[in-house]
């Protein structure tokens, strides 16, 4: 129907003053999107297939106006007795000859706006020529000059600084070192912090304070282990922001070398540690103080308040929040996709996540509401007696390795606390983060 219809939403092309275009994608209300919804439509042609307000637009629209060729007047023209006043109808789509001189005005006036900005028509168009070149990673020399620093102080500091260490920046001092824009951002905090205050002495430094409450865990709809949907109370308690990295386990070899040693590049310290075993997560957590999450409060985290909700974004899979289609092995830096409502990265989707408790598939039909845990009477019995443990134990977050279905928040794995990853050849699987008692 010409003049009566719903509408999804809508992209609104308009021009600049310097004769370039601007577009704004909307609702069927006219409320602007800073992205349309990837079930009706999306970039298929890249990583991030979620088309976003304004640049996805300006890599499709190369040459300004998109043709096309109307098919509704046609239709209208053809039809002798409508429901519709057709004169009005016919009056909202102009003639072929008009609309074509319109989009061949539009084309020349961005032809022209386009040569004056140094583009190229049908080629790269100006702004993601540059945001191809800031998305790129960074060598040491980008690094510095984006803190407004030399090369050789920036450097110095990183050396001088646990933190930034631990904080995967210590690859820029390698030759042809250099980090990903992504996980450049995701620390970047910590590294002001660092340069213009110095070394942290907060314990709870980069974590997350979860508070105190109820939450609904597990879920009605996945497999028999997730159910039922339970009422769960915990104390407040503190969580890593992001999943440990190899930089920051490699710091527990050095100072703990019975625990093996980590064979990895220093090109992967931003990314998070694994494979590790249940043990080797356990030992770590104690020599920084911290303990392995139970696995209702890792569940509560990665919920970050959500309700009832498959993702921890919500109930739709967006591959472009997580490590989509990944392979045995790879992981992306921590910090390399958007955090959840309680600010804390990577959730799910880059590697399964280590938890305090035994593994029990029916273990929600008689948990207990309070601080639940399984396979013990207490957290500190795990702690004190973790070496001597042979039971499996939960592990949560799946990598992106298995489904999009096996992402969902509830999904609870196990494996035994021997197993650092799947595959014969233990491939880089299982990470963990770490979680801190609130103390009065």
């Amino acid at each position: 129907h010409p003049l009566n219809f719903t509408h999804d939403g809508g992209e609104i092309i308009f021009n600049l003053p310097n004769g370039l275009q601007a577009y704004y994608l909307s609702t069927g209300e006219g409320e602007r999107l800073d992205a349309a919804p990837i079930a009706i439509v999306s970039d298929t042609g890249a990583r991030d297939p979620v088309v976003r307000n304004g640049l996805s637009c300006m890599g499709c629209h190369t040459e300004g106006m998109k043709t096309f060729e109307d098919q509704v007047r046609s239709v209208i023209a053809q039809n002798q007795n409508p429901s519709y006043d057709k004169a009005q109808a016919l009056r909202l789509y102009a003639e072929k000859g008009e609309m074509d001189a319109l989009l061949r005005e539009d084309t020349e006036r961005y032809k022209r706006a386009l040569a004056a900005a140094g583009g190229v028509f049908g080629g790269s168009e100006p702004i993601q020529q540059l945001v191809k070149q800031y998305q790129g990673s960074l060598d040491a020399a980008h690094a510095a000059a984006e803190v407004g620093m030399t090369v050789d102080d920036f450097l110095q500091k990183i050396r001088e600084s646990r933190q930034l260490q631990d904080a995967g920046l210590l690859v820029l001092a390698g030759e042809k070192g250099n980090i990903k824009r992504d996980a450049w951002t995701s620390q970047f905090g910590t590294l002001i912090s660092v340069l213009e205050f110095g070394e942290s002495t907060n314990p709870y430094a980069n974590m997350v304070l979860i508070p105190a409450g109820e939450f609904q865990m597990g879920s009605n709809n996945g497999a028999a282990d997730e159910k039922p949907v339970h009422t769960v109370y915990l104390d407040a308690f503190y969580i890593d922001k992001y999943e440990v990295t190899v930089a920051q386990y490699k710091k527990f070899l050095e100072a703990n070398p019975q625990w093996g040693e980590l064979r990895i590049d220093d090109t992967w310290d931003s990314h998070p540690v694994s494979p590790v075993n249940w043990y080797e997560a356990m030992a770590y957590a104690q020599w920084v103080g911290k303990r392995l999450p139970t696995e209702a409060e890792w569940e509560k985290a990665a919920r970050g308040g959500l309700v009832g909700q498959a993702y921890t974004w919500g109930n739709l899979y967006d591959p472009s929040k997580v490590l989509d289609g990944a392979f045995m092995g790879n992981s992306d830096p921590v910090g390399s996709y958007p955090p959840n409502n309680y600010g804390l990265y990577d959730m799910i989707g880059n590697v399964w996540e280590w938890c305090l408790d035994e593994y029990d598939p029916d273990f929600y039909s008689k948990s207990q509401r309070r601080n639940p845990i399984a396979g013990a009477s207490s957290i500190e019995e795990i702690i004190n007696n973790f070496r001597s443990i042979e039971t499996s134990r939960v592990l949560r977050g799946a990598t992106s390795v298995y489904s999009k279905d096996s992402m969902q928040i509830a999904v609870r794995g196990s494996r035994p606390p021997t197993r650092a990853g799947d595959g014969g050849d233990e491939s880089y699987t299982y990470g963990f983060r770490c979680v801190k008692d609130v103390k009065p």
